[in-house]
């Protein structure tokens, strides 16, 4: 469903809801006004049922909660997470420090600071968060909330637990990196900026600083583009003035208007020369073009570099031919993101190792959980992922990069019919299940899917089961930070996401009352944290316990009573929030000793989500049953 398009229900809501439209001419006219008053009726009982359907009903469109990174002002970060002294980096703009949250300890994130001295900084503080709440990829650090207090401004982001580029090349005693590494970190580059591009954003100040691993692990090659600080985005304009680094920029760059006083322009291609500088340094150890302002512009406009030496000489000509095609002084000539993709040197490098079947089964069984879902709840769920790194997401993010076929930081179609082709064939019904699925995903009509919303389709249940992750989306709802959600902050939750496109004003309204109403136990008006997670974790169980019922197709009559009392059992501990499997296990066999076998033992763990005893303590009495 694209932006333009509403439901049938709602463009006839929009009818009911303007008297004045339905051409009644009520002036002192009895039947008219009985006529408008059932109209009015009408439009009431017609808003509740859509506020109902768009709590509960399974999903027809997926909702973008991108820019759902809210914004807290006059508010105290200390209050909510507590900074370690020691500063992971610092630089003319700002400074990044290690955090907990206090709450969940477990929960580490990456702050940075930036002091608003000026009203450049604070432009630059606003382009910074604009930037990055609409960006959404796997290699570029997300932004999870921001906030402002005494002139300072803090961007809570995802951390990435390793070093950055900078300090692999030049801390170490060998400053250089293999090409096997090189590629897989120019890839992913590459990647990120073909996506921002796409998007008219240039980064503007690409270098070894601004490029971090995400583990200490030494042999990680996964990597995040950091601080969009100076980014632009340009739609289709081309930007006149000097932003960056001296030594990385572009020559197109130090010829702008407020550098070298001359009126030049320049486009996004001023981001991959910058990779040609980075991708030179990582294979020599040091940069190509040095000397003082002038002399250095003048070596760049020349192309004069030196690809000379022991280093080079056990360099691969398809790296030099990279470099070489980066480092063009017209722009025009100089390769774009896509071209690095396609080099030969990439994709001669690449290692595009195909995801075990089990996991790209239990990925596609999510999706099609995740479909079932209803619109509040699918959002809730898409707010959980956007508060989730990587490192979090784990094998969903491993996944769609290996989906990701060429690289531009998106899922096309064909993409997934390819990834999942050994799972499925082409017309098969289950194909025909996923595509639906991706079509629901694709949520602009572009024909693609972007990261954060096939990792919210793709996690699965395990979302539901760590408290630190609800937490943290719960948190960012929560604006007033009073612990709570009220109904003007699950309006805001809406807004926040982009159901407006689809659903009228007054329906988000009373979906908002309708949740209230549904979630609020304690009925004090609002719904606090233990609210949140209980029905989260119960709208799941309940969804599982309905699938389950895929699975009761043939079982006998003892069989069918041992699974009523397992759904009472489970969804019991999911109100409790004690999710033991085996002690429903146990339970069942205690209750229904004489008609649990050994095969429906194995169904009831299954159902739980665990693995049974090798031999289960069947009694003897019930073996014949299903041994």
């Amino acid at each position: 469903m694209t932006a333009a398009v509403e439901t049938r229900a709602t463009a006839e809501l929009r009818k009911q809801l303007h008297p004045q439209r339905w051409n009644l001419k009520a002036q002192g006219s009895t039947d008219a006004s009985a006529r408008i008053v059932q109209k009015d009726r009408a439009g009431v009982n017609r808003i509740e049922e859509e506020a109902m359907s768009f709590v509960e009903e399974p999903l027809d469109v997926l909702y973008s909660v991108q820019g759902m990174a809210p914004s807290h002002i006059d508010k105290d970060i200390t209050a909510n997470y507590e900074m370690e002294n020691l500063e992971l980096a610092s630089g003319g703009f700002g400074k990044v420090f290690r955090a907990t949250d206090r709450k969940h300890p477990e929960r580490r994130v990456a702050i940075k600071s930036m002091l608003l001295s000026s009203t450049r900084r604070r432009e630059m503080s606003e382009n910074e968060v604009k930037i990055m709440k609409s960006l959404d990829h796997p290699n570029i650090c997300k932004l999870f909330e921001t906030y402002e207090r005494a002139g300072l401004a803090y961007y809570v982001m995802e951390l990435c637990e390793g070093k950055d580029l900078f300090d692999h090349l030049f801390d170490v005693d060998s400053p250089r990196l293999d090409e096997p590494t090189a590629a897989a970190v120019i890839r992913q580059l590459a990647s990120a900026l073909q996506y921002a591009h796409d998007k008219g954003i240039a980064h503007r100040d690409i270098k070894p600083e601004n490029i971090m691993f995400t583990s200490e692990d030494p042999n990680c090659t996964d990597i995040k583009v950091i601080d969009w600080g100076v980014g632009h985005d340009f739609g289709e304009r081309r930007m006149r003035h000097f932003a960056g680094t001296l030594r990385y920029c572009a020559p197109e760059v130090m010829q702008a208007e407020s550098f070298l006083r001359r009126l030049s322009s320049y486009t996004a291609a001023c981001d991959m020369w910058s990779v040609g500088v980075v991708l030179y340094a990582m294979l020599s150890g040091r940069l190509p073009f040095s000397g003082k302002q002038k002399e250095l512009l003048k070596k760049m406009k020349k192309e004069q570099y030196s690809m000379g030496g022991k280093v080079w000489q056990s360099r691969s000509q398809d790296a030099k031919d990279l470099i070489q095609g980066l480092l063009k002084a017209d722009p025009n000539m100089r390769f774009c993101p896509k071209d690095i993709l396609q080099h030969p040197w990439i994709t001669n490098s690449e290692r595009h190792s195909e995801m075990p079947a089990a996991v790209a089964q239990q990925v596609l069984d999510n999706m099609k959980n995740f479909s079932h879902l209803g619109h509040f709840y699918s959002i809730c769920v898409a707010a959980v992922v956007r508060q989730l790194g990587s490192k979090h997401l784990n094998e969903v993010h491993r996944m769609f990069c290996s989906l990701d076929r060429d690289g531009n930081g998106v899922l096309s179609v064909e993409e997934v019919q390819q990834g999942f082709s050994n799972l499925c064939h082409a017309d098969s019904p289950e194909m025909q299940d996923l595509l639906k699925i991706v079509q629901m995903l694709d949520k602009d009509g572009s024909g693609s899917i972007d990261y954060n919303e096939f990792c919210a389709a793709a996690v699965g249940e395990r979302i539901f089961q760590e408290e630190s992750w609800l937490w943290a989306a719960f948190r960012s709802f929560d604006t007033l930070k009073d612990g709570q959600l009220s109904f003007e902050e699950i309006k805001a939750i809406f807004r926040g996401s982009d159901v407006s496109r689809v659903w009228h004003e007054d329906v988000l309204d009373a979906a908002a009352r309708e949740a209230l109403k549904r979630f609020d136990v304690t009925g004090d008006g609002a719904i606090d944290f233990e609210e949140f997670s209980q029905l989260m974790r119960h709208h799941t169980a309940a969804k599982k316990l309905a699938e389950a019922e895929k699975l009761r197709q043939g079982w006998s009559s003892e069989e069918h009573d041992a699974q009523a009392s397992l759904d009472k059992l489970e969804l019991q501990l999911h109100e409790m929030k004690a999710h033991d499997p085996y002690r429903i296990v146990n339970q069942m066999q205690e209750a229904h000793h004489d008609h649990l076998g050994r095969g429906l033992f194995r169904k009831v763990a299954i159902l739980c989500k665990a693995r049974p005893p090798a031999t289960p303590q069947v009694p003897d009495q019930a073996k014949h049953g299903n041994a």
